[in-house]
C-alpha cells in the first residue's frame, strides 16, 4: 500500500430553531401603576442577537440584558396598553410575539363635595354629598367632626362642622 490522500470539508447546519421567549411582566388582563415593570426571559440553542418589545403597535424597542433577564421600567400614561415582546437568535430566527393587554392608572382619585361650601354658613340644615371619581374606585372615608358619617346624611344642629373625605382606588393612589 501507497499514501492514501484525505480531504476535508467545511460544514454548516443552518440554525431554524427560534429563540424561546417567557414574558413575565405585567400580566395580562392586570391593572398596574406607572413605571410598568417588565421582565422578558429568553434563550437560544445557539445565541440571542436581541430581546424587543413594542407599545400598541408602536416601534420596536430592544432591551439590554440584565441579570439574567431583559428588563425596563415603562413609564406609560393611564388607559389601555397592548405590549409585545420578541427574540430574534445570530441566525435570524424570531420566537412567535408574545402580547400582553393590560391597563395602567397612575392617577390617583379625585374628590367632589357637593351641597355645602368652604367656610359656608347655612341658616337651615343641609345635606352635603361627597363622591369619587376615578376609572378604578376603591375605597371613600368620610368623617364629619372626626365621627364616621355616610354621604348625604342631613345636618341640621347648629355649629362648626369639619368634613373629612379620604379616597383610595385599587392601586392605593
Amino acid at each position: 500500500g501507497g499514501p492514501v490522500e484525505l480531504s476535508s470539508r467545511g460544514l454548516s447546519i443552518d440554525d431554524r430553531t427560534p429563540p424561546r421567549l417567557d414574558l413575565l411582566q405585567p400580566l395580562d388582563g392586570a391593572l398596574v401603576d406607572s413605571p410598568v415593570p417588565l421582565r422578558i426571559e429568553a434563550s437560544d440553542d445557539d445565541a440571542l442577537a436581541e430581546v424587543r418589545y413594542r407599545i400598541d403597535d408602536g416601534s420596536w424597542v430592544v432591551l439590554a440584558p440584565a441579570s439574567g433577564a431583559y428588563a425596563a421600567e415603562l413609564a406609560l400614561p393611564d388607559g389601555s396598553v397592548r405590549l409585545e415582546a420578541q427574540a430574534r437568535d445570530r441566525s435570524g430566527n424570531l420566537s412567535p410575539v408574545q402580547s400582553r393587554q393590560f391597563t395602567v392608572d397612575a392617577s390617583a382619585p379625585e374628590i367632589l363635595i357637593e351641597g355645602v361650601s368652604a367656610d359656608g354658613l347655612y341658616g337651615e340644615p343641609v345635606r352635603p354629598q361627597v363622591r369619587m371619581l376615578d376609572a378604578h374606585p376603591g375605597e371613600l372615608q368620610l368623617r364629619l367632626n372626626d365621627q364616621p358619617w355616610t354621604s348625604g346624611e342631613v345636618v341640621d344642629r347648629s355649629g362648626r362642622y369639619r368634613l373629612q373625605a379620604r379616597a383610595s382606588d385599587q392601586l392605593g393612589h
